[in-house]
């Protein structure tokens, strides 16, 4: 970080001068956003805070932020501030300090004088001050430390002065905040010094760039002399390129595939073949060593043979290609160069010549000069430009919206060698409409010269280059296919027109992607409006839209504005890539570019789109308002310290008696009596500790749902007499009656007989612990339908009608202060909830307010009563009898098939099994069983599947026979779905065969053939 010594030798405090001036400019928005912050908090404060501090602390922010703004309007309006900088910066660190004050008032005006919502909010705000002043200020030093510290000092010392622990934390907080935007603000002013530092440092360098433009016009005269050679040397590895593949062509040694890429190589060295030749013709026209081998030479038979080439191109595009020419016309000419002049008029001719348009070559004698004519009815030749294309590297179409590749040399070539040869080129109006190119040379023949004899190499190459030159003329075909692949793969949309170039592309990416293609750039915005890809590859220089102007109208679109770009283009033009670059383009590559790179770029972006998509949808999700997360994080702050704090003193409360008791008797000066009490105490509080611990671990189990029921069918009447003499000890020790009614028949329920007693012995617990001595606590037993009903009625403290809404809730109590009559940690009632539910039933209270009482009721499903099952026969051995059922067993294990096969043909069942659904649905077809126990995981139709075509059926062909699910599934959610499709009994394995027997010969499941039961 360049220190103030550094700051002096980089140019008598110019540095500071202009770090000044720019945290002048940045004044206004600071003003602006400070006033929208003052109004923020007079919206928000308006009914928290009392209006007389509110005036005062606008006042006072009025105040003391006027003389920043008195500095910043005189500083403007001086003209040179370099000469006084230190006095200026010093005018600037007072009044910003003041304004930062300003800011600092409203903790000693506000901040105590608000809830705490608000003193968040003050927070807020007063931290995006100080942002928002390291943003601003960060260049003078001075000015930003005066501010920020009055900004965070009142607000720090007046939260570590509360005293309490959060408001302490709360105060380390900011001030790590403030020394954070301190250094944060030392690094933003160390660039910009750099910044400018590098700025003064290249006014040096003018002068070296003055001295280097004389160098670079030498460098110029040598590049003709250079592109020369390089083109030379250039030819030998393209003839080693052909020559080669050619050869591979022509022998038909390879696959199809390999066939492709090979016409792919000798097309694309063709085409580089033609531009070395037109870059050689051009440094040598440049160098004035082309050399013009002027013989007799039939100009109108040269042209008929030229225009002869384009014909069969001229039928694919239907256009009408017409040739006027005398029967002869003899010139003084270098054959291959007129050829070479006439091929790029042609070219040029169809290149811009519509579909079904009309190209004409004409030749005539005009007195001692031969003129030669191309004309189509394309768009013309604009006037101004009408010079300008026969320049080198100069093209008639849009730079990135061409039809056709070149480079743009034909014209400047055409140009200069029809001057060589002592005429003219010029390009005019056509009669159809569109462009003429007229050559004009001279006619005159000297008798006796005689035409020179043909070089096959030249001929072979002119050859060539006519060749590639129609072949890059013909219509571009479509681009490779789309590839569709998994769709968990990236989209990748490839924007080519060039078809081989295309194919390449979908090839490399193929494997690793899906991808989608188009032609130009209008195709692409179309594809990517239908499919929006995960990444799109486009090239520049495309016909209809170019790549640029496609960049341009995917980000004015906000459903593609996130989608990554990468441009891939031959075209090496560092502005260009700049300007993509700033319009959102994520990468910008050059052909050729290696493709293992181009995998790993796309790779990496379109991984990156996908995670960003991903988080969004997830914030979205839950985003939500920030007021209202402050007031919940506020609250449950508060409810997990009222927590701990009960949780340390109930854990407390019982180690106290269990140490001091323990200590008493290690000293063994206890008589018997002492001792046994002694005992007693320490029995009676690690059992109460006990409780705690087990009502955390139940609570805990209930929420990840790891709490495990052991079914099986449960008499209530044992299990409320259990926990009734369980309590009955505390209720005899306050005088509390204990009443139990049960139901007239007795209550059977599928359920866990130790958590049922756990539910009855909470509720009784908690029904004593908030009834006075004398009072009375009622348990009623009742059936209500097909279900249980039991109510725990006290006559005790009662509850507030509006906590009755919470009062099964986690860690609440109606009293959690330090004052209040009873202990608990305020988990019972809300063991009790998880329990019920997970039995399949509901528990709710009813309280007419304090002193009243209170009734909590239990209702869980009910089984059959013991009075039906009092029916059942049972066998020698004592199990329940099935003599005369017929019971059709369905799991696809085979063993767990014969083993319950087997438990009910012992019991005198008549006993099928099945290990499929279709196997049993076919058994059904010719044995109708009275019973059906079913699996539910099997391969295939699973047990609710089967359940449901059992259903489908008459009631005559079993559709209404008793069903039941034994499967190793057995949450709640399990058994209701199990009740839902069909089933009338769900059962878990493992299970006692004699209880397995128990149920199936259950009456009741055989009353009412088609009501479920639980």
């Amino acid at each position: 970080m360049p220190g103030d010594g550094a700051l002096r030798a980089q140019g008598n405090g110019e540095i500071e001068a202009e770090l000044a001036e720019y945290l002048v400019r940045q004044a206004p928005t600071g003003f602006v956003l400070g006033t929208l912050a003052v109004g923020a908090v007079l919206v928000v404060l308006w009914q928290a805070a009392p209006p007389s501090l509110l005036f005062a602390w606008l006042v006072s922010i009025g105040l003391l932020t006027l003389p920043a703004v008195v500095v910043v309007r005189r500083f403007t309006h001086t003209p040179d501030v370099s000469e006084r900088i230190d006095t200026w910066r010093r005018a600037l660190t007072i009044v910003y300090g003041l304004a930062g004050a300003g800011w600092g008032a409203a903790a000693i005006l506000l901040y105590p004088s608000v809830a705490m919502p608000y003193q968040l909010f003050l927070l807020f705000i007063t931290g995006a001050a100080g942002v928002s002043g390291m943003a601003a200020l960060a260049p003078v030093r001075a000015a930003f430390i005066a501010y920020v510290t009055a900004t965070f000092l009142p607000m720090t010392v007046l939260l570590m002065a509360d005293g309490s622990l959060s408001s302490v934390a709360t105060g380390f907080l900011l001030l790590a905040f403030w020394m954070t935007t301190m250094s944060l603000a030392s690094i933003l002013r160390a660039l910009l010094v750099r910044s400018l530092q590098l700025r003064f440092e290249k006014v040096g360098l003018i002068a070296d760039i003055s001295r280097a433009k004389d160098d670079a016009e030498a460098a110029s005269r040598t590049k003709s002399v250079f592109l020369a050679n390089v083109s030379h040397e250039l030819r030998t590895p393209l003839a080693l390129i052909l020559g080669p593949t050619r050869r591979l062509l022509r022998l038909g040694a390879v696959g199809a595939e390999a066939r492709r890429d090979l016409e792919t190589v000798e097309r694309n060295a063709q085409a580089l073949l033609k531009h070395v030749s037109d870059l050689l013709d051009v440094t040598k026209l440049e160098a004035g060593r082309m050399d013009i081998e002027r013989s007799p030479v039939d100009l109108a038979e040269l042209v008929r043979r030229t225009a002869s080439l384009f014909e069969v191109l001229a039928a694919e595009r239907h256009v009408a290609l017409s040739v006027e020419t005398p029967q002869a016309l003899r010139v003084m000419a270098d054959a291959a160069k007129l050829e070479r002049v006439l091929l790029n008029l042609l070219s040029n001719a169809m290149k811009f010549v519509p579909d079904g348009g009309h190209v004409r070559v004409g030749l005539h004698a005009d007195g001692p000069q031969a003129v030669l004519s191309v004309e189509d009815d394309g768009p013309g030749v604009p006037v101004a430009s009408r010079e300008a294309i026969f320049e080198r590297f100069r093209r008639g179409d849009d730079d990135t919206t061409r039809r056709f590749g070149g480079t743009g040399l034909g014209l400047a070539i055409a140009k200069e060698t029809v001057e060589r040869h002592g005429g003219r080129i010029e390009v005019d109006d056509a009669v159809m409409g569109g462009a003429r190119f007229r050559v004009t040379l001279p006619a005159e023949v000297p008798a006796g010269v005689t035409a020179a004899p043909p070089d096959p190499a030249a001929r072979e190459m002119l050859d060539e280059v006519a060749r590639q030159t129609v072949v890059e003329l013909r219509p571009a075909s479509e681009p490779a296919g789309a590839i569709e692949r998994s769709g968990g793969q990236g989209l990748v949309l490839v924007v080519e027109d060039n078809p081989e170039m295309s194919r390449f592309l979908v090839d490399c990416l193929a494997p690793d992607h899906r991808v989608a293609t188009a032609f130009d750039g209008r195709q692409g915005l179309e594809q990517a409006l239908a499919l929006a890809p995960d990444l799109i590859l486009a090239d520049v220089m495309m016909p209809v839209m170019g790549g640029d102007v496609l960049v341009r109208e995917l980000r004015a679109r906000p459903e593609l504005e996130a989608i990554p770009i990468i441009v891939l283009t031959a075209k090496a033009d560092d502005e260009l890539r700049v300007k993509l670059l700033r319009e959102g383009v994520r990468d910008f590559l050059t052909k050729p570019v290696a493709v293992e790179e181009l995998c790993a770029r796309v790779a990496n972006l379109v991984m990156l789109k996908r995670t960003r998509d991903v988080l969004q949808g997830a914030l979205s999700s839950q985003s939500r308002d920030l007021a209202t997360m402050a007031d919940e994080l506020a609250a449950a702050s508060r409810a997990k310290d009222a927590f701990l704090a009960i949780l340390s003193h109930e854990l407390r409360t019982p180690l106290m008696p269990i140490l001091t008791w323990a200590q008493l008797m290690r000293q063994r000066t206890l008589d018997a009596a002492t001792t046994a009490r002694g005992l007693a105490a320490i029995e009676r509080s690690a059992k109460l500790q006990a409780r705690i611990v087990e009502d955390l671990l139940d609570v805990s189990r209930a929420i990840t749902g790891k709490l495990q029921l052991n079914v099986q069918p449960v008499a209530l009447d044992p299990v409320i007499r259990g926990a009734i003499d369980s309590v009955r000890p505390a209720a005899e020790a306050k005088g509390i009656r204990l009443d139990a009614v049960s139901a007239p028949r007795a209550s059977l329920v599928s359920g866990d007989p130790d958590r049922l007693q756990q539910v009855v012995w909470n509720l009784l617990s908690n029904a004593i612990k908030f009834t006075s001595a004398g009072g009375r606590v009622e348990v009623r037993l009742a059936h209500v339908g097909e279900h249980v009903r039991l109510i725990v009625r006290d006559d005790g403290a009662g509850i507030d009608p509006s906590l009755l809404p919470r009062l099964f809730e986690r860690f609440w109590q109606a009293d959690s202060s330090s004052t209040r009559t009873h202990g608990g940690l305020g988990l019972g009632l809300a063991v009790v909830r998880h329990l019920v539910e997970l039995h399949g039933g509901t528990v709710y209270a009813e309280s007419e307010g304090a002193g009243r009482g209170a009734t909590f009721t239990v209702t869980l499903p009910a089984m059959a009563s013991p009075q039906v099952q009092t029916e059942h026969h049972a066998t020698e051995d004592g199990m329940t009898s099935l003599h005369g059922r017929k019971v059709l067993v369905v799991d696809d294990d085979l063993d767990t098939c014969d083993i319950i096969g087997a438990v009910l043909e012992s019991a005198g069942a008549e006993v099928r099994t099945c290990q499929s659904a279709s196997e049993a649905l076919a058994a059904m077809d010719v044995w109708v069983p009275d019973i059906l126990v079913s699996d539910i995981a099997m391969p295939g139709d699973d047990g609710y599947a089967l359940i449901r075509k059992v259903r489908a059926r008459k009631a005559e062909d079993g559709g209404r026979m008793v069903a039941v699910a034994l499967t190793a599934y057995g949450r709640y959610d399990d058994r209701l779905k199990a009740l839902s499709a069909g089933f009338q009994m769900h059962l878990r394995k493992p299970i006692e065969p004699s209880q397995l027997v128990s149920i199936v010969a259950d009456p009741r499941l055989h009353l009412g053939s088609g009501r479920t039961r639980g």
